[in-house]
């Protein structure tokens, strides 16, 4: 679908760069839909956790530095203009907005972790990780935080962990709103519901003229590709600007069709998760939700730990993969399997029939 809507766009509208859109979402949903559909015993051995800590926490040391006013001409991508000075920090990832949606992500891997193993380090990396997305100023980071704790304490296994985890969230909740109360930490997250704070306004614009460009397109296979993006921007090449969605992003770019596929990946990538692992699962759905309001679909950082979450939970479960060996794996290979032995019979001819096979 990506490619018939590039070919679209680059034939009647002669925009060229259409492709590089497609070619960096194709680069997302080919991963997307490989580790949704395989199992790795490999997966067990590579310690991805730990390599994605790694990297939060150089990012979370450099993020804190530049918030000191240190190493923003050594690392680009910092913010200094839209909080009266305070700096918005990029970390490693180049970009303020793309360092705390990979941080978020990070924290549901720890959070994972602490659950399944119950080490104090990984507790301590997970409060980390969260407290960098809040004093990161950013808003799309504590919506993923958000949506993914609420997803938890709905979808976590039974009603009592329900029920503790709600009790401590509550506990929690407190004590942060008498800490936080008056800071401009907590001023800057409550602002994601107020219609008139920075940024929102046109927030809300973009959605609208997002709308109108959908409605005025090929509504199937969309009819912007790659010209409401930073991706083309980002590699040379002009851009009309952004629509501050990620379906929105997708509908004008690939269509309804492509759209609803895309998000399908993103949701069979959440399904692939072992079922115990319910923080990373919750912390995945959170991050979906969150592209609804922000366009994260295209961060390349946000959607590599997003993409990387089934091989995290291969890791995790270890040498007990349960949900992967019991269910997705075996359906997966009975459906290729399926498709493969139809592609190769001839037009018209039956399968022969099973018992024809068995030794007499």
């Amino acid at each position: 679908m990506t490619i018939l809507s590039g070919s679209y766009v680059s034939m009647f509208k002669e925009f060229t760069a259409a492709w590089i859109y497609v070619a960096v979402m194709l680069l997302f949903a080919v991963p997307m839909w490989f580790f949704s559909s395989n199992y790795f015993e490999a997966a067990r051995k590579i310690n991805v956790p730990f390599w994605l800590g790694a990297a939060g926490v150089a990012s979370v040391v450099a993020a804190t530095a530049q918030q000191a006013q240190l190493l923003l001409d050594v690392l680009p991508g910092s913010d200094l203009a839209s909080l009266g000075g305070l700096v918005r920090p990029s970390g490693l990832s180049g970009s303020f907005l793309h360092y705390p949606l990979f941080i978020s992500l990070v924290f549901f891997v720890f959070a994972q972790l602490w659950s399944s193993r119950r080490r104090a380090i990984y507790s301590l990396l997970a409060a980390v990780f969260a407290v960098a997305v809040v004093v990161s100023f950013s808003r799309s980071g504590a919506m993923i935080l958000i949506f993914g704790i609420a997803a938890f304490a709905v979808t976590s296994r039974n009603a009592s962990q329900r029920v503790r985890f709600v009790f401590a969230g509550i506990s929690l909740a407190m004590i942060l709103s008498l800490v936080m109360r008056d800071t401009i930490y907590a001023t800057r997250i409550a602002s994601s519901v107020d219609l008139e704070a920075g940024g929102n306004a046109g927030r809300i614009t973009g959605w609208m003229n997002a709308l109108e460009l959908w409605a005025d397109s090929p509504m199937v296979i969309g009819g912007y590709t790659g010209m409401y993006t930073n991706i083309t921007q980002n590699f040379g090449e002009a851009s009309s600007g952004v629509v501050e969605s990620g379906i929105l992003q997708q509908l004008i770019s690939v269509g309804l069709i492509g759209a609803v596929l895309y998000y399908a990946l993103m949701i069979a990538t959440i399904m692939a998760v072992d079922k115990r692992h319910a923080w990373l699962r919750a912390g995945m759905l959170g991050a979906v939700l969150e592209t609804f309001v922000y366009q994260s679909v295209e961060v390349v950082p946000f959607m590599i730990a997003f993409l990387l979450m089934p091989i995290v939970s291969m890791h995790i479960a270890g040498d007990d993969p349960g949900y992967w060996k019991g269910m997705i794996a075996p359906a997966a290979r009975r459906s290729f399997g399926a498709v493969a032995r139809a592609a190769r019979l001839p037009i018209g001819s039956r399968a022969p029939h099973a018992d024809s096979h068995r030794t007499r």
